[in-house]
């Protein structure tokens, strides 16, 4: 009887810890705190963690945080077209860009990410909801720009594993001159360098892979760039 009551007596104090974790934890996305990313580093992915993270990536995108957005979807909220419907909505400029760019990994269609950086193509007539309004010309301008970075759409690109065309399409917007013979994927948290991606770069001159996770280079990088001083 008395381990009974014992176990009964642990799982309600669990409960309780993981309530109270919980409120915690959707209090600091709601005021933007800092606490989000230590906090998430110990959330379980159950079902009640996700319908969490979910949770937490609507008041994310209702405060227009970019930021926070990104970390959430990292973590595992996947929530992201009813956010982006509600930020569009909203005028959240910012939770939108980063939530479009998102988007966009998830649904593993490149046209989009072209669409984004106000290439002409003709994306999928069902996209249409999220290119149509009077905001939608501003969201180009600032992810053109650079305004949003791209670290967070190719960690997430990277996470889904199958997302390489996506990725890819974005890595060669990032911070890409063809004039200036340069190249700046740096602070982009890579673990690798593609020789694909160095055969897409071959008439590059300056090239900075500084503050990146790379352990070695590929064998044929000299090879591919071979301008690169």
């Amino acid at each position: 009887m008395y381990q009974s009551i014992f176990i009964t007596l642990a799982s309600y104090i669990i409960i309780v810890c993981i309530n109270l974790y919980f409120s915690e934890l959707l209090s600091a996305v709601k005021n933007d705190s800092s606490k989000v990313v230590e906090m998430l580093k110990s959330l379980s992915l159950g079902g009640q963690g996700k319908d969490i993270l979910n949770k937490c990536l609507m008041i994310a995108t209702d405060n227009d945080n970019s930021v926070n957005i990104g970390i959430l979807v990292l973590q595992g909220a996947n929530n992201l077209q009813t956010c982006l419907h509600a930020a569009i909505q909203q005028r959240k400029i910012k939770a939108r860009m980063m939530l479009t760019m998102l988007v966009a990994v998830a649904l593993n269609d490149v046209m989009f990410v072209q669409k984004l950086f106000g290439e002409p193509v003709e994306v999928d007539k069902s996209y249409a909801q999220y290119f149509s309004d009077q905001d939608f010309g501003q969201v180009q301008q600032f992810i053109q720009t650079g305004m949003m970075s791209t670290v967070i759409p190719l960690a997430f690109a990277l996470k889904l594993e199958d997302r390489l065309d996506v990725r890819d399409a974005y890595l060669m917007r990032t911070d890409v001159s063809r004039a200036e013979g340069t190249v700046g994927w740096s602070w982009l948290r890579l673990q690798q360098v593609e020789e694909s991606w160095l055969k897409k770069i071959s008439w590059v001159r300056t090239l900075n892979l500084a503050g990146n996770e790379l352990e070695v280079l590929p064998s044929a990088f000299g090879a591919c760039v071979s301008n690169v001083s």
